[in-house]
């Protein structure tokens, strides 16, 4: 159990599959029915803004979303949003390609460990490259352009303890499409950090974390 926070590729290329499902109604690990709405003014909670989709959108295409709970709901353990492009065709059937993908996963203190200890070595040829999104959080950017970030939110006591070990952790993943005709590599990855910074900064708003995390003031700049 403890190495599977290891791998953000292959998480990556599950969030891939995910936002091909997704673009065809739903997300196929998820058992709920996920919301889907055209989002051209914003997407994934407000961690999209409409400028962002329209970098990441190719030209006569429209985006949509297709997202199950919420970062901000404190009773969720898990939120996931997609986002794709879409574009009718004659026979009125949707042709869609997968743009990106975000998930904020609560996790335990051997989640975090197994982690941190993973990217701190890295996986060769490729280390991860460091992303500073503030003190409370820690932050990698990956080769394939997926950025992550984990950021300790403690929880108010609960009513009812249970035996379950808490999960004071929060993992952020952002992954997407590595192709577009009209925006630099650059700027879409650059679209992912500042997505998991919206949603940190959302967590740290409604959760009602103890701890009081600190994030930065503005969103890390990625590697060029």
């Amino acid at each position: 159990m403890a190495e599977r926070p290891r791998r953000p590729r292959a998480l990556a290329i599950a969030l891939g599959a995910a936002l091909l499902a997704g673009a065809g109604g739903g997300l196929w690990y998820w058992n709920l029915p996920p919301t889907g709405i055209e989002a051209p003014q914003s997407a994934c909670w407000g961690a999209l803004t409409g400028d962002d989709l329209r970098a990441m959108t190719d030209e006569g295409y429209r985006s949509t979303e297709s997202q199950n709970g919420s970062p901000s709901d404190p009773k969720n353990t898990g939120a996931f949003c997609t986002v794709s492009e879409r574009d009718l065709d004659g026979d009125t059937r949707d042709r869609a390609r997968g743009l990106l993908g975000i998930s904020a996963l609560r996790q335990d203190e051997n989640g975090q460990k197994a982690k941190t200890k993973a990217e701190s070595g890295g996986w060769a040829p490729i280390r991860p490259a460091s992303l500073d999104f503030g003190p409370a959080a820690q932050g990698w950017y990956f080769d394939n352009g997926t950025v992550q970030l984990m950021l300790r939110c403690d929880e108010p006591p609960p009513a009812n303890p249970s035996s379950f070990p808490p999960q004071p952790y929060i993992e952020v993943t952002v992954s997407g499409s590595q192709w577009t005709d009209r925006t630099p590599l650059t700027r879409l990855h650059q679209i992912r950090a500042d997505a998991a910074f919206r949603v940190a900064q959302a967590l740290v708003r409604d959760q009602g974390c103890t701890n009081h995390p600190q994030l930065a003031e503005r969103p890390p700049t990625v590697p060029s």
